[in-house]
């Protein structure tokens, strides 16, 4: 059989002015399509730098360094905002408050040289330090207010401080203002015993009222060669400039009792 040839189907021809069109709306196209991945760019590099702050805050990290004294958290574990998941201990800076009589309000200030001691006041101190900053409020309870106290030191050193230890502290400061100062043995109950002179030359005892402003350590061989332990009494709650203190015999002596001083004898020439 005979079979005619083949005919090969073909699209009629684009013409130029349909072409040109296409191409201008795929062309007017690009606009909007780069805004829009433009967009989904800034959408994806907001999720990274969430993502980045997330490992940031997921990642504990102390503020100073330290050593850790503790963990209070394991691996896994959920914790909410402001939970404790650690305790860490800068030995090289501590912070002690440290209480002092309310009555030395009025010359202890900021700066004053500090020393502590961890056991007996004796000696050189175990470490020094410096007031930082005061309490605006003095506990009427007590009578105290409250220093603090900032201390460098070593973390090796073996007489370093440490949080929670007790300590013994002695406040440096200057005292504008002249007070009398007696033995501290020689105050019993905010009292001292006057041996006052009577016109017959004999001297009695009376009792006097004092008020402590502080007490302090020093060695002063003009007034006593072997004292060490002083205090200075408030202004106005002193004894009269001049009178003779009974430092001895505290517990013997009383309100009324004719004494002698040492040396000392009665116009008559006898002993009381």
């Amino acid at each position: 059989m005979f079979y005619p040839p083949a005919q090969r189907a073909t699209a009629p021809p684009r013409s130029p002015q349909r072409a040109q069109s296409v191409l201008q709306q795929q062309l007017d196209l690009i606009p909007s399509r780069r805004a829009r991945l433009e967009a989904e760019l800034s959408l994806q590099r907001a999720n990274e730098r969430i993502a980045k702050e997330n490992v940031a805050r997921s990642a504990i990290r102390s503020p100073f360094d330290g050593e850790l004294q503790s963990i209070n958290t394991r691996a896994g574990d959920w914790v909410g905002v402001g939970a404790r998941v650690a305790r860490v201990v800068d030995l090289s800076r501590l912070e002690i408050p440290l209480k002092v009589a309310a009555s030395a309000s009025s010359w202890i200030k900021v700066g004053d040289e500090v020393r502590l001691w961890v056991r007996d006041v004796d000696g050189e101190p175990d470490q020094m330090g410096e007031i930082t900053r005061i309490a605006p409020e003095a506990d009427s309870a007590s009578r105290t207010m409250t220093v603090f106290v900032e201390v460098e030191q070593d973390p090796s050193d073996a007489d370093r401080l440490l949080p929670g230890q007790f300590v013994h502290g002695r406040v440096v400061t200057h005292d504008p203002y002249e007070r009398v100062i007696l033995p501290r043995r020689a105050v019993q109950s905010d009292q001292v015993f006057v041996a006052r002179l009577n016109d017959d030359g004999t001297r009695v005892i009376e009792i006097k009222a004092v008020k402590i402003a502080y007490s302090f350590e020093s060695w002063m061989p003009e007034i006593d060669p072997i004292e060490t332990q002083w205090v200075a009494l408030e202004i106005g709650y002193e004894p009269v400039e001049g009178s003779l203190i009974a430092v001895s015999l505290l517990d013997q002596i009383m309100a009324g009792m004719k004494v002698e001083t040492e040396g000392e004898q009665t116009q008559s020439g006898e002993s009381p």
